[in-house]
């Protein structure tokens, strides 16, 4: 039961990695695009780049101040409105959006401000899911009542982004969203096929579109053609194989230097394998192992239904992403465009993790220490990690005999 003791501080542990993965990040910023600071062979005495960072930075902490203040409970009520309110944002990136860079639509722009709606949807989407398994927490067997609504509105924002086109975040929406069907107990012979489709369906697109045939092509040439379609990622095992044990030092990198597209963004994992070496490089994997593990330890000892959905969809997407931006730095999958959260440069991406991550740390202010669970199992307080069986069970005893299944 949610006790209301509100001096109750969060989980330690996942603040600091937080903190450590922020900081580590404005540092990584600054060396990483040490080659925008230049003007004429000078260094720039104020970069640009790290000053917006720091700028954004000083907000998302903001964020997740509030996001630890606010009880977790707000966003359940509010997940219906978020979510109309990141696909009418989609829509408008989509249809009504002159902001096209490199031949994508992912931005909005206020003014100055640029914000890119996907992330948002992201974050409205696992607290849609979540708000909607609390209220048919019974009815989640039923296809009809229990899976299809929450399919349809999945297949509805991913669609919205492959428009743009943004596979990469498309395929992170899927994949969030199957995981979180599972979590719930959607039964799996259900979710194996939507699986079979939704790869199948990429694979197409992959084909019939330009932007993703690229990105394909690219992959498959990778040692074929390095100078030319594998050039990104080429440049990328260069930077890492040039680190070495130790690296060559912060700041001493040299693929930064125009030979590596987007160092600071897309390719910030491969800097830092570059100048911290591999013990830098695997110091950033167990930071993202450790948060994967206090956030999945969250979930678990979460007070209801909502609380440890909503948690574990964060994880699982701040921890999806980090590793599917390692995967392309490593060569081991096709250039996504996905940035490193917490460390990469990009505003909508940080703001929006940040406030996750408080979401997730108010959370855990709200699991008393006699509640978290010593063996992995929630026990007698059966959320939604008790045995699936079992749940099918119980939701089946509370439905009419006539939709029984």
């Amino acid at each position: 039961m949610k006790t209301s003791d509100a001096r109750r501080m969060p989980d330690s542990v996942l603040f600091l990695i937080t903190i450590v993965l922020v900081g580590f990040g404005a540092v990584m910023v600054y060396s990483s695009s040490a080659y925008l600071h230049s003007y004429n062979g000078t260094l720039n005495p104020t970069p640009h780049v790290l000053r917006q960072h720091l700028f954004r930075v000083f907000i998302g902490l903001v964020v997740l101040g509030v996001g630890m203040r606010i009880d977790y409970s707000v966003w359940r009520r509010f997940a219906a409105p978020l979510l109309i309110v990141a696909m009418v944002l989609l829509l408008i990136t989509v249809g009504w959006n002159d902001n096209a860079v490199r031949g994508t639509r992912r931005w909005l722009s206020f003014r100055s401000v640029n914000f890119q709606p996907s992330e948002l949807m992201k974050l409205a989407l696992i607290f849609y899911l979540a708000s909607f398994a609390a209220r048919r927490e019974h009815e989640l067997s039923i296809f009809k009542r229990g899976m299809m609504p929450q399919l349809l509105v999945i297949v509805s924002a991913a669609l919205l982004i492959i428009l743009q086109p943004n596979y990469g975040v498309a395929a992170t929406i899927l994949v969030i969203g199957m995981v979180m069907l599972f979590v719930e107990g959607i039964r799996i012979w259900y979710l194996l096929p939507i699986a079979a489709v939704s790869l199948g369906g990429f694979i197409g697109l992959a084909t019939l579109l330009p932007h993703a045939r690229n990105r394909l092509e690219a992959f498959i040439a990778l040692f074929q053609d390095p100078l030319d379609l594998g050039y990104q990622v080429r440049q990328s095992l260069i930077a890492i194989g040039s680190g070495g044990l130790f690296g060559v030092g912060l700041g001493g990198g040299k693929q930064k230097l125009l030979f590596l597209p987007e160092p600071h963004t897309d390719f910030i994992f491969s800097i830092v394998g570059e100048e911290l070496g591999f013990i830098g490089a695997v110091a950033v994997l167990v930071l993202f192992l450790l948060l994967a593990q206090r956030g999945l330890r969250i979930a678990l000892a979460a007070p209801d239904t909502f609380g440890s959905l909503a948690a574990f969809g964060i994880t699982v997407s701040i921890f999806l992403h980090g590793l599917l931006h390692v995967g392309v730095a490593l060569g081991i999958l096709p250039v996504t465009g996905l940035p490193l959260p917490f460390v990469s440069y990009g505003g909508s991406a940080l703001l929006v993790n940040l406030l996750g991550m408080g979401v997730l740390l108010n959370v855990s202010r709200n699991v008393g220490e006699r509640e978290w669970p010593s063996n992995g199992h929630i026990g007698a307080r059966g959320n939604i990690y008790e045995s699936r069986s079992r749940r099918r069970r119980n939701r089946r005893t509370h439905l009419p005999r006539s939709r029984r299944r």
